[in-house]
């Protein structure tokens, strides 16, 4: 079980957020191009992909960010933000779905989400909240609890 995780709104904590971030994506995609926002809740996900707007462009206009802790790699394992590999079935989801974050920030807060970025189920992509994760929840928890993320209660 995982819950939302709640940081400091520091420019700091930001930053951190998004270089750990990077690291899963270094020498593949840019960050930048990695994530999917929405422009608000029940909004549907748009790719970063092209976008003229950086990942903190996004998060300062009050776009909600969501970030994949894991990515589809050829052998079929999935790399996650722990730096491990895991077998792609143990995630038990879709080959265009993921794990990840919904970043939501306002002046006082950052809230990490556990979210499910579900690109199979639907014609259009869409982004659910949930309690579980799969097999990458620990590596989610990790990354969330070294940035001085503070679990919420449900």
């Amino acid at each position: 079980m995982i819950t939302t995780f709640r940081l400091d709104a520091s420019s700091q904590t930001l930053d951190g957020i998004l270089e750990q971030f990077a690291r899963l994506h270094d020498g593949d995609l840019s960050p930048d191009d990695a994530v999917c926002f929405l422009e608000g809740w029940g909004g549907t996900p748009m790719p970063g992909m092209n976008n003229e707007l950086t990942t903190r462009q996004m998060v300062d206009e009050g776009m909600l960010v969501f970030l994949p802790m894991h990515r589809h790699d050829e052998d079929d394992t999935q790399l996650c933000i722990d730096g491990e590999r895991r077998p792609s079935d143990d995630f038990d989801i879709g080959i265009s779905d993921a794990y990840g974050f919904l970043l939501e920030a306002n002046d006082e807060r950052l809230l990490l989400h556990p979210a499910l970025y579900d690109g199979t189920s639907n014609f259009l992509p869409r982004i659910d909240l949930q309690a579980t994760c799969s097999c990458v929840e620990p590596a989610m928890r990790a990354f969330a609890t070294s940035l001085g993320g503070v679990e919420l209660a449900d």
